[in-house]
Protein backbone atom coordinates (compact mmCIF):
# COMPACT_ATOMS: atom_id res chain seq x y z
CA UNK A 1 0.00 0.00 0.00
CA UNK A 2 3.13 2.76 1.14
CA UNK A 3 4.70 1.87 -2.47
CA UNK A 4 1.37 2.13 -3.98
CA UNK A 5 0.63 5.46 -2.73
CA UNK A 6 4.06 6.71 -3.81
CA UNK A 7 3.65 5.95 -7.34
CA UNK A 8 -0.10 7.47 -7.17
CA UNK A 9 1.82 11.14 -6.11
CA UNK A 10 4.28 10.25 -8.90
CA UNK A 11 1.34 10.15 -11.51
CA UNK A 12 -0.36 13.04 -10.17
CA UNK A 13 2.56 15.15 -10.18
CA UNK A 14 3.13 14.19 -14.03
CA UNK A 15 -0.64 15.40 -14.49
CA UNK A 16 0.04 18.64 -12.73
CA UNK A 17 3.23 19.56 -14.09
CA UNK A 18 0.95 19.21 -17.41
CA UNK A 19 -1.40 21.60 -15.85
CA UNK A 20 0.49 23.92 -15.36
CA UNK A 21 3.25 24.17 -18.45
CA UNK A 22 -0.64 24.83 -20.05
CA UNK A 23 -2.61 22.16 -22.01
CA UNK A 24 -3.65 24.78 -25.02
CA UNK A 25 -0.49 26.59 -25.52
CA UNK A 26 1.31 23.42 -26.21
CA UNK A 27 -1.58 22.28 -28.53
CA UNK A 28 -1.40 25.26 -30.71
CA UNK A 29 2.64 24.99 -30.82
CA UNK A 30 2.05 21.40 -31.87
CA UNK A 31 4.53 20.73 -28.62
CA UNK A 32 1.86 18.32 -26.71
CA UNK A 33 2.53 14.50 -25.66
CA UNK A 34 0.22 12.10 -24.86
CA UNK A 35 -0.63 12.97 -21.50
CA UNK A 36 -1.25 16.67 -22.76
CA UNK A 37 -4.05 14.96 -25.12
CA UNK A 38 -5.67 12.66 -22.72
CA UNK A 39 -5.69 16.33 -20.67
CA UNK A 40 -7.57 18.01 -23.41
CA UNK A 41 -9.81 15.62 -24.10
CA UNK A 42 -11.03 15.43 -20.42
CA UNK A 43 -11.46 19.65 -19.97
CA UNK A 44 -13.09 19.23 -23.72
CA UNK A 45 -16.93 19.16 -23.99
CA UNK A 46 -16.48 18.24 -28.03
CA UNK A 47 -16.19 14.39 -27.23
CA UNK A 48 -19.40 11.69 -26.07
CA UNK A 49 -16.96 10.19 -23.04
CA UNK A 50 -15.59 11.21 -19.66
CA UNK A 51 -12.03 10.76 -18.47
CA UNK A 52 -10.74 10.93 -15.17
CA UNK A 53 -7.24 11.48 -13.37
CA UNK A 54 -7.34 8.07 -12.55
CA UNK A 55 -8.05 7.17 -16.15
CA UNK A 56 -4.62 9.09 -17.46
CA UNK A 57 -2.97 7.65 -14.36
CA UNK A 58 -3.84 4.62 -15.50
CA UNK A 59 -2.90 4.89 -18.98
CA UNK A 60 0.93 6.56 -17.97
CA UNK A 61 1.44 3.68 -15.59
CA UNK A 62 0.94 1.15 -17.97
CA UNK A 63 3.44 2.99 -20.61
CA UNK A 64 5.75 2.76 -18.03
CA UNK A 65 5.37 -0.70 -16.33
CA UNK A 66 3.93 -2.66 -19.04
CA UNK A 67 6.71 -5.76 -20.00
CA UNK A 68 7.56 -6.10 -16.60
CA UNK A 69 4.48 -6.67 -14.70
CA UNK A 70 2.17 -8.51 -17.26
CA UNK A 71 3.85 -11.65 -18.07
CA UNK A 72 4.94 -12.49 -14.07
CA UNK A 73 0.79 -11.41 -13.25
CA UNK A 74 -0.22 -13.57 -16.14
CA UNK A 75 1.78 -16.58 -15.38
CA UNK A 76 0.97 -16.19 -11.94
CA UNK A 77 -2.69 -16.30 -11.72
CA UNK A 78 -2.51 -19.23 -14.38
CA UNK A 79 -1.38 -20.92 -11.96
CA UNK A 80 -3.23 -19.98 -8.72
CA UNK A 81 -5.76 -21.67 -10.98
CA UNK A 82 -4.33 -24.57 -11.26
CA UNK A 83 -2.58 -25.58 -7.74
CA UNK A 84 -1.52 -28.83 -9.32
CA UNK A 85 0.76 -26.84 -11.39
CA UNK A 86 2.02 -24.39 -8.80
CA UNK A 87 2.93 -27.45 -6.60
CA UNK A 88 5.25 -28.75 -9.22
CA UNK A 89 6.39 -25.35 -10.22
CA UNK A 90 7.18 -24.84 -6.35
CA UNK A 91 9.07 -28.05 -6.37
CA UNK A 92 11.28 -26.95 -9.21
CA UNK A 93 12.46 -24.10 -7.60
CA UNK A 94 13.03 -24.82 -4.17
CA UNK A 95 15.65 -27.56 -5.40
CA UNK A 96 17.19 -25.20 -7.58
CA UNK A 97 17.64 -22.48 -4.92
CA UNK A 98 18.07 -25.31 -1.80
CA UNK A 99 20.83 -23.80 -0.31
CA UNK A 100 22.77 -20.41 -0.39
CA UNK A 101 24.08 -19.27 -3.80
CA UNK A 102 27.57 -18.96 -4.20
CA UNK A 103 28.03 -15.06 -5.34
CA UNK A 104 31.16 -12.78 -5.51
CA UNK A 105 30.37 -11.44 -2.50
CA UNK A 106 31.70 -14.50 -1.12
CA UNK A 107 34.95 -14.52 -2.20
CA UNK A 108 37.18 -14.60 1.21
CA UNK A 109 40.55 -13.29 -0.70
CA UNK A 110 41.42 -10.89 -3.88
CA UNK A 111 41.21 -12.19 -7.87
CA UNK A 112 43.43 -12.06 -10.63
CA UNK A 113 41.80 -12.00 -13.86
CA UNK A 114 44.72 -11.69 -16.93
CA UNK A 115 46.85 -9.91 -15.01
CA UNK A 116 44.25 -7.36 -13.09
CA UNK A 117 44.36 -7.49 -9.12
CA UNK A 118 40.69 -7.54 -8.04
CA UNK A 119 40.86 -6.65 -4.94
CA UNK A 120 38.79 -8.14 -1.89
CA UNK A 121 34.64 -6.94 -1.65
CA UNK A 122 35.73 -5.00 -5.06
CA UNK A 123 32.56 -4.15 -7.00
CA UNK A 124 33.32 -4.73 -10.78
CA UNK A 125 31.06 -2.84 -13.37
CA UNK A 126 31.93 -3.31 -17.04
CA UNK A 127 32.24 -0.25 -18.93
CA UNK A 128 29.87 -1.41 -21.87
CA UNK A 129 30.01 2.50 -23.26
CA UNK A 130 33.75 2.36 -24.00
CA UNK A 131 33.42 -1.07 -24.93
CA UNK A 132 31.14 -0.06 -27.95
CA UNK A 133 33.40 3.14 -28.68
CA UNK A 134 36.60 0.88 -28.87
CA UNK A 135 38.60 2.21 -31.89
CA UNK A 136 40.21 -1.57 -32.63
CA UNK A 137 36.71 -2.60 -32.72
CA UNK A 138 35.04 -0.04 -34.66
CA UNK A 139 36.01 2.50 -37.34
CA UNK A 140 34.89 6.13 -36.27
CA UNK A 141 33.60 5.37 -33.23
CA UNK A 142 32.25 8.50 -32.40
CA UNK A 143 30.17 8.96 -35.60
CA UNK A 144 26.97 7.61 -36.48
CA UNK A 145 27.60 5.56 -38.90
CA UNK A 146 24.94 2.80 -39.03
CA UNK A 147 26.34 0.86 -42.48
CA UNK A 148 29.09 -0.09 -40.12
CA UNK A 149 27.07 -3.20 -39.06
CA UNK A 150 25.72 -4.22 -43.18
CA UNK A 151 29.28 -6.13 -43.71
CA UNK A 152 30.07 -6.98 -39.78
CA UNK A 153 29.57 -10.38 -38.31
CA UNK A 154 29.09 -8.42 -34.93
CA UNK A 155 25.68 -9.05 -33.62
CA UNK A 156 24.00 -7.71 -30.43
CA UNK A 157 21.95 -10.91 -29.46
CA UNK A 158 25.28 -13.05 -29.37
CA UNK A 159 28.52 -13.16 -27.26
CA UNK A 160 30.08 -10.81 -29.49
CA UNK A 161 31.93 -8.31 -26.46
CA UNK A 162 33.04 -5.83 -28.34
CA UNK A 163 29.20 -4.28 -28.63
CA UNK A 164 26.56 -5.59 -25.61
CA UNK A 165 23.79 -2.84 -25.82
CA UNK A 166 21.65 -6.29 -23.84
CA UNK A 167 24.67 -7.68 -21.94
CA UNK A 168 25.55 -11.00 -23.26
CA UNK A 169 25.44 -14.68 -22.23
CA UNK A 170 23.07 -16.16 -19.59
CA UNK A 171 22.22 -12.94 -18.09
CA UNK A 172 21.27 -10.83 -21.09
CA UNK A 173 18.47 -8.67 -20.71
CA UNK A 174 15.24 -10.16 -19.98
CA UNK A 175 13.85 -6.99 -22.07
CA UNK A 176 15.67 -7.50 -25.16
CA UNK A 177 12.87 -8.57 -27.31
CA UNK A 178 9.77 -6.23 -26.00
CA UNK A 179 12.71 -3.28 -26.39
CA UNK A 180 13.29 -4.10 -30.11
CA UNK A 181 9.67 -4.42 -31.35
CA UNK A 182 8.80 -1.35 -29.73
CA UNK A 183 11.51 0.50 -31.77
CA UNK A 184 11.94 -1.10 -34.88
CA UNK A 185 8.23 -0.61 -35.78
CA UNK A 186 7.22 2.59 -34.50
CA UNK A 187 10.52 3.96 -36.02
CA UNK A 188 9.58 2.31 -39.27
CA UNK A 189 6.10 3.70 -39.19
CA UNK A 190 8.00 7.23 -38.32
CA UNK A 191 10.53 7.16 -40.84
CA UNK A 192 7.34 5.90 -43.26
CA UNK A 193 5.13 8.67 -43.37
CA UNK A 194 7.14 11.32 -42.24
CA UNK A 195 10.31 14.05 -43.33
CA UNK A 196 12.57 14.96 -40.57
CA UNK A 197 14.56 17.34 -40.19
CA UNK A 198 16.48 19.69 -37.42
CA UNK A 199 14.66 22.85 -36.27
CA UNK A 200 15.28 25.84 -38.34
CA UNK A 201 18.68 27.64 -37.01
CA UNK A 202 19.64 24.37 -35.04
CA UNK A 203 23.20 22.63 -36.42
CA UNK A 204 23.28 18.52 -36.16
CA UNK A 205 26.63 20.04 -33.74
CA UNK A 206 24.67 22.15 -31.60
CA UNK A 207 21.67 18.94 -31.20
CA UNK A 208 21.97 18.82 -27.56
CA UNK A 209 21.76 14.93 -26.58
CA UNK A 210 22.67 15.28 -23.30
CA UNK A 211 20.91 12.95 -20.76
CA UNK A 212 18.72 14.18 -18.24
CA UNK A 213 17.16 11.96 -15.25
CA UNK A 214 13.53 11.96 -14.71
CA UNK A 215 10.28 9.87 -16.26
CA UNK A 216 8.84 10.24 -19.88
CA UNK A 217 5.93 9.51 -19.85
CA UNK A 218 4.73 10.30 -23.48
Amino acid sequence: MKDRTKVDKVLDNIINVHREIGIMEKFESGAEDLTDVFLRVMESSEFPFLLTNDNIKAVILDMLVAGSDTSSSTALSEMIKSPNVMEKAQAKVRQVFKGKKKTFDDKKEETNINGLTISLKSKVLVNVWAIGRYPESWENPEFFIPEGFENNCIEFTCNHFQFLPFGGGRRICLGILFCLALLTLPLAHLLYNFDWKLPQGINAKDFDMTEENGISAR
